[in-house]
């Protein structure tokens, strides 16, 4: 009975250490956002470059609390999908985003795909993400003018047309 029990308790001890992989590939996003029409302001144009360019980086968890791996993260890039903190898996998304835009001197990432591969141990986690996506580099920013159409307003930097 005693071996069994050891036996057991060997496998579960052997099963917790051991670690799990996963990956992840073809994670649309894009981190342009969409023109926001109900407030005044400044829109973005963009300038898309026809080739694709790639990032990469590797993020380290350890005990979900500490985070360490990367020297950067792109802002706005809306990638946690909860209020309260983004996950290991976010970081390293981010963290491919802003190394690919720095690299290749970018504004943002426009048609993106992820690939990642989550190494987790419970209390350490490794991430591996590689990005690739077209860059875009913001040329000007345009001051939207108020347009009625019908009986709503629209903030627009372009006049808007109308189809009948």
């Amino acid at each position: 009975m005693l071996k069994k029990i050891c036996l057991l308790s060997g496998v579960i001890l052997l099963t917790a250490i051991s670690g799990c992989t996963t990956a992840v590939s073809s994670n649309e996003a894009n981190t342009i956002p969409p023109v926001n029409t109900d407030s005044p302001g400044y829109q973005a144009c963009y300038q898309l470059r026809s080739e694709r360019i790639d990032g990469y980086a590797q993020v380290h968890v350890l005990l979900g609390l500490f985070a360490w791996g990367s020297e950067g993260f792109a802002e706005h890039s809306q990638l946690a999908p909860w209020p309260w903190g983004p996950s290991a898996e976010d970081f390293a998304q981010s963290a491919a985003v802003f190394n690919a835009c720095q690299l290749h001197n970018a504004d943002s990432l426009v048609g993106t795909r992820y690939w990642v591969v989550t190494t987790d141990y419970i209390i350490y986690k490794c991430v591996e993400c590689k990005v690739s996506g077209f860059p875009a580099v913001m040329e000007k920013a345009i001051e939207k003018k108020p347009y009625i159409i019908g009986q709503k307003l629209f903030w627009c930097a372009e006049k808007p047309t109308v189809l009948h």
